[in-house]
């Protein structure tokens, strides 16, 4: 005959285990969802280097479809851009056309930060800084971040205070997203000609800033 004593702690342990084997199974359920929405296991991605914009723009004269580590295609219109979700780290951006063919692979490295990226050689673009314009005061002095010519397709601000190409630009700047930054399309004989550019924008940025803040006179 089994004593009933001796059968009891091996029902515990059997059941210890069980309750292991299901915490285990749960918890690799759960950090498995980060690595089907890009962000790594348990998401950590979105912990140690946040999230951002990414702003696609296609000058491409077909519509593309870009992918973002993976997860479901958007369409970029010919001509036009798209504004998607980036999760911080090295993301791969897959561009395809409307039959999956592969027309670009791209590596963005971003950390709280938004991103721009280009599709197609054509059009350039000047980065400005924002912050001395929204502080008021004296005229400013044109500042460039960077000038992204026409082989540049995937630039980092290093800022979410970020006015993209043909978006309006925003009443103030947060203090605490980084450094404003307006990226405007330009014609690209004028990051030949410094003095030329330097005049193009001052006229642009200022009525922009100005329409912004609500102190345009213009009817």
């Amino acid at each position: 005959m089994i004593d009933e004593e001796d059968i009891k702690p091996h029902s515990r342990t059997r059941t210890v285990i069980a309750v292991v084997l299901v915490a285990l199974v749960a918890l690799a359920g759960m950090g498995s969802i980060g690595i089907l929405s890009g962000a790594g296991f348990f998401s950590y991605r979105t912990f140690l280097y946040g999230t951002g914009e990414l702003y696609v723009l296609n000058m491409t004269e077909t519509p593309l479809w870009v992918s973002v580590d993976g997860r479901e295609r958007v369409e970029v219109p010919l001509q036009n851009a798209k504004v998607v979700e980036l999760i911080g780290g090295t993301s791969e951006v897959v561009a395809t056309d409307s039959a999956g063919q592969i027309k670009g692979r791209y590596t963005i490295d971003a950390k709280n930060s938004d991103a721009f990226l280009k599709l197609g050689d054509q059009q350039c673009l000047a980065a400005v800084k924002l912050d001395a314009f929204y502080r008021g005061g004296a005229k400013q002095d044109i500042e460039f971040a960077a000038l992204l010519n026409e082989t540049t397709q995937v630039w980092v601000p290093e800022s979410h205070n970020v006015v993209w190409p043909r978006k309006a630009f925003p009443k103030s700047l947060s203090a605490e997203d980084g450094p404003g930054i307006w990226l405007e399309l330009v014609g690209c004989p004028l990051l030949e000609d410094p003095k030329f550019l330097d005049a193009y924008i001052a006229v642009r940025l200022e009525d922009r800033v100005k329409k912004a803040r609500g102190t345009d006179t213009k009817k």
